[in-house]
């Protein structure tokens, strides 16, 4: 455990960059700068990180879905937080800044899947008031 100040920072395409200082093993593949850029730019895509002593140590990003015959909804794609500095809430602030920045969007729904075999994920969502669906799905109205 760590106990060095996190600081939340939303991305833009300017801050493409700032992934290059993630620790080592937060991310399974190197991540594509070109890639990076166009996610981040992207209008229904957001990326949130936690930065201790400006090292990246866990993120969060997903994207917003208009849909034609539903409420818009979040998806949230991915949450990762480095080994060395779970356990602090950190996932908690990561996952409600998305939450308030869906609803700044108009989202009146929050998703993300979970997969069966991550006790702790289902722990933490339950936690956060996520309400089990199915095929290990969980979902917020916001």
């Amino acid at each position: 455990m760590h106990s060095q100040p996190i600081t939340i920072r939303r991305l833009g395409p300017e801050d493409a960059h700032i992934l290059d200082r993630r620790l080592p093993g937060l991310l399974e593949d190197a991540a594509d700068p070109n890639r990076v850029w166009r996610f981040l730019a992207g209008r229904a895509n957001a990326m949130v990180v936690a930065l201790a002593e400006g090292r990246v140590v866990a993120l969060a990003y997903g994207t917003a879905m208009n849909d034609p015959q539903h409420d818009d909804a979040f998806f949230l794609v991915e949450v990762r937080v480095a080994e060395s500095f779970r356990r602090q809430g950190i996932a908690r602030r990561l996952i409600g800044r998305l939450r308030d920045d869906a609803a700044e969007r108009g989202c009146l729904n929050f998703w993300l899947l979970a997969e069966p075999e991550n006790p702790d994920a289902h722990a933490l969502y339950e936690a956060l008031g996520g309400e089990p669906q199915a095929q290990n799905s969980w979902y917020w109205a916001l």
